[in-house]
């Protein structure tokens, strides 16, 4: 699981002029980000509490097959 201080990290150095980084650490927020935001580039962490990074991509898939 990704500590939300090397999230933010990592939410910064991809940060640019442009371009929107949503970030969450729990995965059901994660999934209403995805759902709602419907965003261009999704990264997921393999291991997260209560749901796996695979997991969690088999369910964006069903939202959206585009996003693979």
């Amino acid at each position: 699981m990704i500590h939300p201080s090397s999230l933010e990290l990592l939410r910064e150095s991809l940060m640019q002029e442009g371009l929107t980084i949503l970030t969450s650490t729990d995965p059901k927020r994660g999934l209403d980000l995805v759902f709602n935001e419907h965003p261009q580039i999704v990264l997921l962490d393999l291991v997260m509490p209560k749901r796996t990074g695979l997991e969690m991509l088999e369910r964006i898939v069903e939202f959206d097959p585009s996003m693979t």
